[in-house]
């Protein structure tokens, strides 16, 4: 498969609307969006989508925040056109 560019809240909020086809594997894992953005305070931060055991959340992590073996970065598909 081609990967294409990290995704962004933009696809965060996406398969936020559709949750019923994310994997149900997945709920084991944090899904983290890559696209960095900066809160008013100053911090950088990364969306990530969270499974609290009914429904998929949207949240954030500072970037500074400890990641672990159970989050997933998530990219985008590239399409090439033809």
């Amino acid at each position: 498969e081609e990967m294409g560019a990290l995704a962004g809240l933009c696809h965060a909020e996406a398969m936020l609307r559709e949750q019923e086809r994310i994997p149900v594997e997945w709920r084991k894992c944090v899904l983290i969006f890559a696209e960095p953005w900066q809160s008013p305070y100053g911090l950088r931060n990364v969306w990530y989508l969270g499974w609290d055991g009914v429904r998929w959340y949207l949240s954030y992590h500072w970037l500074d925040d400890v990641f672990n073996s159970n989050y997933r970065l998530v990219s985008a598909r590239k399409y090439l056109q033809k």
